[in-house]
């Protein structure tokens, strides 16, 4: 998010000149995102290079991190955008740092520093809406989704679980990558929470290590994937993780320390469940972007809006930004409530129908024991 809204205020306002401070000189994350095209509009129009960015993610929807960013941080340096690679571990210091700073831009993720010793940590609202387990792979060739009547609905049924399927584009290599979610009780993420992205469970190798109804639910899963769907999974190329699927945002988007303006984008000012939080961050990108550089190119605007999603005397183009984003944010909270409620309402009908004794689709005792 930090080098979509670099790109996008670079093209809106040439002169600006940008830093991006990053952590890494290698994207870490490989993992499969859906974009949608929605979530471009408004942005810059008559670059290029931009354009065929936004084409290549508009024909991809479904795209590894890494290759978005790499991509990315291509078209930035093209533009002159500059880069640090140091870990900033204290957002304070800036200031002092970069005096000639007019605006930072805080893109640094769910547990953001700048909105955490800036912002003050408040949010405006926090709620964790489901508990997944995630198992990350590569198989051999092509490989496809379950069918949801005649497949995926009676292996639910079988694990008291319900699973969502991520295919992503096959590698030059012949691989595709394979993104299997398990929704999962409080319980038994309580005992799984140890697989983070950082310390991934190898599976089968370290399945003893998290909990025993989780290593069964995964094993039973890829079991039928390699009876139905024909798939050939690369050996140790099984990865499981566990996380919260949080709905959350920033109480402030905007403010104002001395003569500095600081913002909050991305990850850092709000997050959603359900491949939504990228899209938010495009659409909030784009609007800040604009917002910069009418600040840069207009000046100070004092402001006749009253916001409570700012602090300090910022212009009139950062409080048209925080009013965006809290408005924006309250409308993808509700709507994460609800896609919620329909996956609970999902799993108490698998649950519910498990009571009946004669069922048309349901996974057969012959099946279940073979996987």
């Amino acid at each position: 998010m930090g080098l979509w809204t670099a790109i996008q205020i670079k093209l809106f306002c040439p002169t600006i000149k940008i830093l991006v401070l990053e952590k890494h000189q290698h994207y870490q994350r490989a993992h499969i995102v859906m974009l949608e095209p929605k979530s471009l509009v408004g942005s810059v129009q008559h670059d290029p290079e931009f354009n065929k960015l936004k084409q290549y993610i508009i024909s991809n929807k479904k795209i590894r991190t890494n290759d978005l960013e790499e991509k990315l941080v291509t078209l930035a340096r093209k533009l002159g955008i500059q880069f640090l690679f140091r870990n900033v571990e204290d957002a304070k210091t800036l200031p002092a740092e970069y005096p000639n700073v007019k605006v930072f831009i805080g893109a640094d993720g769910s547990h953001s520093v700048v909105r955490r010793q800036i912002f003050g940590e408040r949010l405006a609202f926090s709620e964790t809406q489901q508990y997944i387990v995630e198992a990350k792979y590569e198989a051999l060739g092509t490989t496809r989704t379950f069918d949801l009547l005649t497949e995926a609905y009676p292996m639910m049924k079988a694990m008291d679980c319900i699973v969502s399927e991520n295919m992503g584009k096959q590698r030059k290599d012949t691989s595709t990558p394979v993104t299997a979610r398990f929704f999962i009780s409080e319980h038994e993420y309580r005992d799984t929470k140890h697989a983070t992205f950082k310390t991934p469970i190898i599976f089968p190798r370290d399945m003893t290590k998290i909990s025993a109804s989780v290593s069964y639910k995964v094993a039973l899963w890829l079991a039928a994937k390699e009876k139905y769907a024909k798939e050939k999974i690369i050996k140790d190329s099984v990865k499981i993780t566990s996380t919260k699927l949080n709905s959350y945002a920033s109480q402030y988007f905007a403010g104002k320390v001395g003569d500095q303006t600081w913002c909050l984008v991305g990850d850092a000012a709000s997050g959603f469940p359900y491949f939504r939080s990228l899209n938010v961050g495009l659409v909030a990108g784009t609007r800040l972007a604009h917002n910069v550089a009418s600040f840069f190119r207009v000046g100070y605007i004092p402001s006749a809006t009253k916001s409570d999603a700012v602090f300090g005397d910022v212009s009139d183009q950062f409080v048209d930004y925080a009013e965006f984003y809290k408005n924006f944010a309250a409308s993808e909270y509700f709507a994460s409530k609800a896609k919620n409620v329909a996956l609970k309402s999902l799993g108490f009908v698998a649950r519910f129908n498990n009571f009946f004794p004669w069922q048309f689709i349901k996974l057969g005792r012959k099946n279940k024991k073979l996987f």
